[in-house]
């Protein structure tokens, strides 16, 4: 908790000394540095920002709704809303971001998961997947998996989500066990 302080109280002289967009990028880039092994942490940082005084259809608007999400995530906080991750979706889509692009369709599939929106759940992880294959990470298409996988399981098509599940195993066999992501 004391690091918590100390880096909210950096943050805050920073923006007194700098302008606000650039006191928000290295927030960003703080929360995004501390995303793998203090997600609760990131999500503390990101929720100091006002989204809303952010530019719209803005990079810095996208990255901050794309790390939003993906704190909650892997806090487990997730909303059921995907409208704050659709942000990052449409951006990284006409900007043409795939790797950025790729982890906003795999969180938006999960919010939608967490949402019992199986069908439009699927479909972006079905996007992620595709991406992922594109790209050639075998990290991200172990997780897209996984993401197809839970929702065949959760709307009993056991047959596809135990493939789907194989899928993840052979792409990312660690993440079946730590469940990283």
């Amino acid at each position: 908790m004391r690091f918590l302080a100390i880096v909210i109280i950096a943050i805050a002289v920073l923006s007194a000394s700098c302008g606000r967009h650039a006191a928000t990028e290295a927030l960003l880039d703080r929360a995004d540095s501390l995303m793998t092994e203090h997600p609760d942490s990131a999500l503390t940082l990101l929720r100091t920002v006002d989204g809303s005084a952010l530019p719209h259809e803005s990079e810095l608007n996208a990255r901050y709704a794309l790390l939003l999400t993906q704190a909650e995530v892997k806090s487990f906080n997730t909303a059921t809303d995907d409208s704050l991750i659709s942000i990052a979706v449409d951006y990284y889509t006409s900007h043409w971001d795939m790797v950025q692009l790729l982890k906003a369709h795999f969180y938006r599939g999960s919010v939608q998961y967490k949402g019992k929106h199986y069908a439009k759940s699927l479909m972006s992880m079905f996007q992620a997947l595709e991406m992922a294959r594109e790209a050639g990470s075998d990290f991200w298409m172990g997780l897209a998996s996984r993401g197809v996988a839970d929702v065949y399981l959760d709307t009993y098509n056991g047959e596809e989500g135990v493939r789907y599940a194989q899928k993840e195993y052979y792409w990312c066999p660690v993440n079946v066990f730590t469940r990283l992501f």
